[in-house]
Formats: structure tokens, C-alpha cells, sequence
């Protein structure tokens, strides 16, 4: 049996970080409207834009202006 390494070297890479929104969406869930943006992630490309519920964006970046960001 062999040991385990004492410890890893784990590249994370850069966090990703929202760049653009490019769309807004309202969707039912559970008898309630949930806003979500369709987010563009810095240095992904523009097919990588994922949906992510308005709030949970907010909570996890609030420091992101998200007035500005929206691309018409």
C-alpha cells in the first residue's frame, strides 16, 4: 500500500467573474417569479454564458454593477 502525498498542488485558476449580462429572463419556480440573467463570464467565451437567478449573482458578486453591464 502506498502513501497518500503529504500535499497537493491544486492549480485553481483564475475566479471567474461576471463580464457582460446579456439577457433577463422570469421564470416560475415553486409559485414564485425568479428573475435570472444570462451572465458572460470573463475569459469564457460567449457560448459559455450560463442562466444564474438574479440574487444568487448578487450575492455572490456584490460589487458588480449590474445596471451597467447589460448589453441591449
Amino acid at each position: 500500500m502506498q502513501d497518500l502525498p503529504i500535499s497537493l498542488d491544486v492549480n485553481e485558476g483564475p475566479l471567474t467573474e461576471p463580464e457582460w449580462i446579456l439577457q433577463c429572463q422570469t421564470i416560475q419556480c415553486q409559485n414564485q417569479s425568479v428573475s435570472q440573467l444570462l451572465v458572460k463570464w470573463k475569459g469564457q467565451a460567449m457560448e459559455e454564458a450560463t442562466w444564474i437567478d438574479e440574487l444568487d449573482l448578487e450575492g455572490q458578486f456584490p460589487e458588480f454593477k449590474f445596471k451597467d453591464k447589460v448589453t441591449s
